[in-house]
């Protein structure tokens, strides 16, 4: 049953995490779906902010198609595709429980790498490009069915070693992003997880969404990136914290 502590979370989560999304082009489902894991079901947390992705990256994938770096989708989609069946298998055959804590481990490990990175580039030599799509893609696909959130950072370090110019790194990611996200939203249906709850939350969350895309894109992209990325990992490590010792 959801309350007025569920449906608060639920629209700040989403507010704060695509903030995030409109000032960096990805990050949404890694930073709402621990903050919605505080007072939500991973099971359903993860199919909303999953849906509410589609909604954003559909249209600015049209928008700016021109400016996606294509060779490198089409590289990661059929990895991607056999990591969302992987990890859609992991996904419906874990208990809850499990799938909470160890979000909790995943969201620790990439807020640290966050803030220890300091904005280093991984470096990756043109022989092994194809080999660098294929992990991101089995990589990504997998733990992005089984939390909904992660695979951002994983997607966004292979795209970032390529030197793409800004604009064009920040709708090839969300492309990247794009077909994955679909499968596994439909994976999720087929499983039975789109409940009255989630269908209720989508509805909710959807003005929070275009407000905080609205706030990222027109505000917060003219913070300096790398102290906005520190307060973004210093976030994630904190959330993740909890959702282990909850």
């Amino acid at each position: 049953m959801l309350g007025a502590w569920e449906i608060g979370v639920c629209a700040f989560a989403v507010t704060f995490a695509f903030a995030v999304r409109g000032a960096t082009g990805f990050g949404a489902s890694t930073v709402a779906i621990p903050m919605m894991a505080f007072a939500l079901p991973v099971t359903l947390a993860v199919p909303v902010v999953s849906s509410l992705i589609v909604v954003t990256a559909v249209p600015q994938a049209l928008r700016e198609r021109r400016k996606i770096a294509w060779p490198e989708v089409l590289k990661t989609i059929p990895y991607s595709l056999l990591g969302v069946a992987l990890g859609l298998a992991i996904f419906s055959n874990s208990g809850e429980a499990f799938l909470l804590r160890s979000l909790g481990v995943v969201i620790v490990v990439y807020g640290l790498v966050g803030l220890l990175a300091k904005g280093q580039t991984l470096e990756i030599r043109p022989g092994w490009r194809h080999g660098a799509a294929a992990v991101a893609g089995l990589t990504g696909g997998s733990v992005g069915a089984v939390y909904g959130a992660g695979s951002a950072p994983i997607y966004g370090m292979y795209l970032n070693s390529l030197n793409l110019e800004k604009t064009v790194f920040r709708v090839t990611v969300s492309t990247v992003m794009l077909v994955p996200i679909g499968a596994r939203v439909f994976g999720y249906g087929g499983l039975g997880y789109f409940s009255a709850d989630v269908l209720t939350l989508l509805v909710i969350a959807l003005p929070f969404m275009f407000i905080g895309s609205k706030v990222g894109d027109s505000v917060l992209r003219g913070l300096d990136k790398a102290r906005f990325g520190q307060l973004v990992s210093g976030v994630l490590v904190l959330s993740g914290i909890g959702l282990v010792v909850k």
